[in-house]
């Protein structure tokens, strides 16, 4: 298939002032598929018209003072396979959003976790959700669990839901003290 972007190698952000530290990158409406790293000190958007592929890794934390950044994903298939890791983990936790318009499936590692505040916050939306056996969401932090939200986006043509032994159906928002799935 023909690729609007095809990355195996690494793309970094760095700010040198107030404006940088952010990676965008757009599809259109084709597909995208990362098999390298993603590394920001702000944030990393991503947007692809039909599918959004990754196999390498997405960071998004400021190195020199360990704060988490933004992950932000958008595409009508999210696929997250092993042993890709999304990781907005830091001193203060951020926050990653996968948005699906209709599968978004997990099968490597997001994670939002601090190790001094509490724990950041992981959204997965889509028509239908699947967690594999090699997928895992953690949102824990040092003084209180993140938030970590499964469910349909607002005006998907499906009910929706999530698969996955941990992750139940319909529209769940979890909130323990350190939040772990896994299957």
């Amino acid at each position: 298939y023909a690729l609007a972007l095809n990355n195996d190698g690494i793309v970094r952000a760095r700010s040198l002032e107030n404006r940088g530290g952010k990676i965008f990158l757009s599809a259109g409406t084709g597909q995208l598929r990362s098999a390298g790293t993603l590394r920001a000190s702000r944030s990393v958007s991503i947007n692809a018209g039909q599918e959004a592929e990754f196999v390498g890794s997405v960071r998004a934390v400021d190195e020199e003072t360990g704060t988490g950044g933004v992950i932000q994903i958008a595409a009508s298939q999210v696929r997250i396979l092993g042993p890709s890791t999304f990781d907005v983990s830091g001193t203060e936790a951020g926050s990653a959003e996968i948005a699906a318009t209709e599968r978004a499936q997990i099968d490597g590692a997001i994670r939002a976790s601090s190790s001094a505040g509490a724990g950041g916050q992981i959204s997965v939306l889509g028509a239908e959700i699947a967690v594999g056996g090699t997928g895992s969401i953690r949102a824990d932090g040092a003084t209180d669990g993140g938030l970590v939200t499964l469910g349909s986006r607002p005006g998907s043509p499906h009910p929706g839901g999530a698969s996955g032994d941990a992750a139940g159906f319909g529209d769940p928002a979890l909130r323990p003290t350190a939040t772990t799935i896994s299957t």
